[in-house]
């Protein structure tokens, strides 16, 4: 594992934050884990945030977080959507159990997820059906940004808006919303650009 673990959802923010900005700049610290380590790792685990993430093989959560075994509790499905019970139960796991304070919804740019999502009914009807399932709950997001606007855009502004609505999920959660509310949990919305490595959160102050 890496440095201390945070106690507070802004002190684990900070910590990845942190992390990130060392990945950018070629600083990373993660090294080769030993066998002792692994032993240790091997009685439990303590990470200090949950991040649900792309399956993407472009964005390797641990590594753009500079975050070694042990640190995060990582969620990783096509599209970065919050939708059905396994993850609401993976969640509340981390949460309950683990006790992550911080959840993080980590989408990146030109997600193929929501490029699909974005494409015409026809070609979206050709998917495989459980493909068709991920996309039918990315396209309605989709449908709501402006069509007169270039594509690129479009595709940028659906993707944050992917996110904040996974954000927007995790809150559902009575249990999370319940801490939400006493100040003790965090959920917060970011997306990883791959041509920096840079990971941008959203709305964070």
């Amino acid at each position: 594992a890496g440095a201390a673990r945070p106690v507070h959802w802004k002190e684990a923010l900070a910590q990845l934050v942190e992390g990130n900005r060392r990945f950018v700049h070629g600083e990373t610290r993660w090294v080769p884990v030993t066998p002792q380590e692994l032993i240790k790792l091997e009685t439990g685990h303590h990470p200090f945030a949950t991040v649900v993430g792309c399956s993407d093989s472009r964005v390797p959560i641990e590594l753009i977080f500079d975050q070694g075994l042990g640190d995060l509790f990582v969620i990783r499905l096509a599209g970065n959507i919050v939708v059905d019970s396994h993850v609401q139960g993976s969640l509340e796991y981390a949460f309950a159990h683990l006790g992550t304070k911080l959840i993080v919804v980590l989408g990146h740019d030109n997600c193929g997820a929501v490029t699909a999502a974005m494409a015409k009914k026809e070609k979206r009807d050709k998917e495989p059906g459980g493909v068709r399932c991920i996309l039918d709950h990315i396209t309605p997001i989709c449908a709501k940004i402006d069509h007169k606007l270039p594509h690129k855009e479009r595709l940028g502004l659906a993707i944050e808006a992917n996110v904040r609505e996974s954000v927007k999920n995790v809150l559902a959660y009575p249990g999370h919303r319940e801490a939400h509310q006493r100040g003790e949990f965090e959920v917060v919305g970011a997306v990883y650009d791959m041509h920096t490595g840079k990971v941008r959160f959203l709305d964070v102050a």
